[in-house]
């Protein structure tokens, strides 16, 4: 949310009301699927922060958790302790740190006649350092030098192209837009199993989850990428499970685990798991029942029955619109009342 952790109600609203207006749907109107997508897990990224912030318990506890995270054992002081997917926020004051440039040398880097700079003593167990030649032998070594490379380089080039032919390119690899996500799951998950007491962790590790199946769902469901990516709903739903074992009252949290079941069930054609993931998301419709994230994945679980309760699946996303007209989610739902009206 970009606020000081101190930070009133307030400074948090404005700061809401900023980032939703910088990620605004219609502003990206016509953009790339990419930018798109990116786009939405951001701004489910503010809506998750904005309910936690916003909530008296949770941002206490939240609090909490950072404290204790940015406290070192005593096993751990004195020893840098690296923190998967986050920075350190250690910083040693004692000593000022002066960032102004320095002024130009103008080629006086060395006074002229001083000494040539000596190399510092040689470590215990080390071999001193060789002293440095005098000028005249590095004048008369560096011609030699410089042609016995440039011949290596010349011979090295044709056997390599066999015989002066250009060099074959290198190939550039380049990422799938599918797998925007997946080289952020094995951070997320060893964060998780390093903090198995902060709902957080497993939450985001869960989002990346959903997000990393649900790009390849909303764009080629039918491809075969889509088919090995279909282990990650169930995934989602274990790691969303281990959060509400913290946080039981956490409904955006519980929606988003029953729609990792119910697009499982639709993607392996298992309707037990749709039923199981319906469950779960009226079940935290019971405690927020005008969550915009909880709406969003209300609608995802009816479309997936079999048959389809489209009608009441678009009444579900249409409340979005009405009851959270500034929910950055409203986009989102727009965009799927008005593919599903015309099926």
């Amino acid at each position: 949310m970009q606020v000081h952790p101190r930070a009133d109600a307030a400074a948090i609203d404005a700061a809401y009301a900023r980032l939703s207006e910088r990620y605004d749907p219609a502003k990206l109107d016509g953009a790339a699927d990419e930018l798109l997508e990116l786009a939405r897990a951001r701004r489910d990224a503010i809506e998750r922060a904005y309910a936690v912030l916003r909530d008296p318990t949770l941002r206490e506890r939240y609090d909490a958790e950072q404290r204790a995270a940015q406290q070192p054992s005593d096993k751990q002081q004195g020893e840098a302790s690296p923190v998967v997917g986050r920075q350190s926020s250690v910083v040693n004051t004692d000593t000022p740190l002066d960032y102004r440039p320095l002024p130009p040398a103008r080629r006086q880097e060395r006074a002229k006649g001083s000494a040539e700079p000596t190399l510092a003593p040689s470590m215990p167990g080390r071999a001193a350092p060789a002293r440095p030649a005098s000028r005249l032998a590095q004048r008369l070594t560096l011609p030699v030098t410089l042609g016995a490379v440039l011949a290596l380089i010349i011979t090295a080039s044709l056997f390599v192209t066999g015989g002066g032919g250009p060099p074959a390119p290198t190939p550039t690899p380049t990422v799938s837009q599918f797998d925007i996500y997946e080289s952020s799951i094995p951070q997320a998950q060893a964060f998780a199993e390093q903090n198995p007491k902060n709902a957080q962790a497993w939450i985001d590790l869960g989002n990346v989850l959903y997000d990393s199946a649900q790009i390849v769902r909303e764009q080629a469901p039918e491809s075969p990428v889509y088919q090995q990516r279909l282990g990650r709903w169930l995934q989602a739903t274990n790691a969303y499970s281990q959060a509400l074992a913290l946080e039981p009252g956490n409904a955006p949290a519980r929606a988003d685990m029953g729609a990792s079941s119910c697009f499982y069930g639709a993607g392996t054609g298992d309707q037990t798991f749709v039923r199981q993931g319906l469950a779960e998301v009226e079940r935290a419709a019971s405690a927020a029942p005008d969550d915009a994230r909880v709406l969003l994945s209300m609608g995802h679980c009816l479309v997936s029955t079999a048959p389809p309760q489209t009608d009441e699946a678009i009444k579900t996303w249409q409340r979005i619109i009405d009851r959270n007209p500034s929910s950055p989610l409203v986009g989102q739902a727009q965009l799927l009342i008005a593919k599903y009206k015309t099926k």
